[in-house]
């Protein structure tokens, strides 16, 4: 299949009759017609990744005669909503079967910047949290996490923790000339629910880039059209493996991040689609805590993305139903 060159003098009026659309669909409808092994031979010959599932080489084939024609029609690349996304991930004290007392607690704080424009990781942040409500780890949450009691005594309670990670991260943003960002997350709950909790329990109010998030399953179903599935089950869809422990929240962000990445790579523009919310009816909740989370549909970039439903007093009695 050889790329076709396309005329860059485009107007607005003449924009849906221009041949370089017309010879795009044609190829879309010859990516259609290919096998897998076609798929990735084609993919390679255009150093793209070759891996995943069929559908998944097929849309990663089609973004990528998308993206040309649209730079040759509009002189131009594809503008995404974030300069940077930061993906975190973390672990919290936890215990088999769990009980309605135990506050679950942040012990393990990762946070992963990915370039969206450059699609690669860029710098990352790593503590350990010393809990405050349960100063014991269960033998569960050691085997789970792989975090022991001897980690958790030496490092530094949460307030001290999040400092360093603002520190850092506004460090990064100032010295890069960042404009936009995102915080991503794979689910809700890290934010909503541990984030917003280990808030509460230092009575810090909840930042308000905390506030609103990438869920990346929500972007994982809609740039493959596949339900909502497990990191695992992602990662295998696009014939990725992922490295590392499971449950060790460093590995677990940087699988994450490189599944980003690999999304963005196949055409996804994420956005975020999520957002904390303590007062809606609607809202989704894990059991009887207050706070839970809201699907919401909009690009603004976390730099000025406007409070949630949630005002500051919310946080204080986040607990309560």
């Amino acid at each position: 299949m050889d790329q076709t060159n396309c005329d860059n003098n485009v107007t607005n009026d003449d924009i849906h009759s221009h041949s370089s659309f017309k010879k795009l669909a044609k190829i879309n409808g010859m990516i259609n017609d290919m096998t897998i092994d076609e798929l990735r031979h084609r993919l390679s010959q255009l150093t793209l990744e070759v891996s995943g599932s069929e559908d998944s080489c097929r849309r990663r084939l089609k973004n990528h005669y998308r993206n040309e024609t649209m730079k040759r029609v509009f002189n131009k690349s594809i503008t995404y909503y974030y300069d940077i996304i930061c993906v975190v991930d973390f672990e919290a004290t936890c215990d088999s079967p769990q009980s309605d007392d135990l506050i679950q607690e942040i012990i393990e704080f990762p946070a992963v910047l990915v370039d969206v424009k450059q699609r690669k990781i860029v710098s990352t942040f790593h503590e350990f949290v010393k809990p405050k409500s349960t100063q014991k780890l269960s033998e569960f949450c050691t085997k789970l996490t792989g975090i022991s009691q001897s980690i958790v005594d030496k490092s530094q309670p949460f307030v001290e923790v999040l400092d360093k990670f603002d520190k850092w991260f506004n460090s990064y943003i100032n010295n890069n000339n960042i404009k936009s960002y995102a915080f991503a997350t794979d689910g809700p709950w890290d934010l909503c629910h541990f984030f917003a909790l280990t808030c509460k329990i230092y009575d810090i109010t909840l930042p308000s880039y905390a506030r609103q998030w990438i869920n990346i399953r929500k972007v994982f179903t809609n740039q493959y059209k596949r339900q909502q599935l497990s990191l695992d089950q992602m990662l295998t869809h696009l014939g990725m493996e992922f490295k590392g422990r499971k449950h060790y929240g460093f590995d677990d962000a940087i699988n994450i991040a490189n599944l980003l990445i690999r999304m963005i790579t196949d055409g996804a523009n994420p956005t975020i689609n999520q957002e904390i919310s303590c007062h809606k009816s609607d809202r989704n909740r894990w059991t009887n805590i207050k706070c839970g989370y809201v699907s919401i549909n909009h690009n603004k970039s976390s730099i000025n993305s406007n409070d949630s439903d949630s005002d500051n007093s919310t946080f204080k009695d986040i607990n309560n139903k």
